[in-house]
């Protein structure tokens, strides 16, 4: 393999760990603001809608990040 072969086979790596990196964070996010909700609120229903509101933009990040890893 050449420099640049392997340059791209690096980056590629550093590139795949920073997405699994960023998927491990919004998922303990979305973990923790579950949680909140369990404890404050009876469904999320019943949750501010802010709340509701980030719970969405976290799921979609991470079904973003997940198809951009394939």
């Amino acid at each position: 393999m050449d420099l640049s072969t392997n340059i791209l086979i690096g980056w590629q790596t550093l590139y795949g760990n920073e997405i699994e990196r960023q998927i491990y964070k919004y998922d303990q996010m979305l973990s923790d603001l579950n949680f909140i909700i369990s404890e404050y609120y009876a469904s999320w229903e019943e949750a501010d809608e802010t709340l509701v509101m980030l719970r969405d933009i976290l799921t979609k990040e991470i079904e973003r990040l997940r198809r951009l890893k394939k």
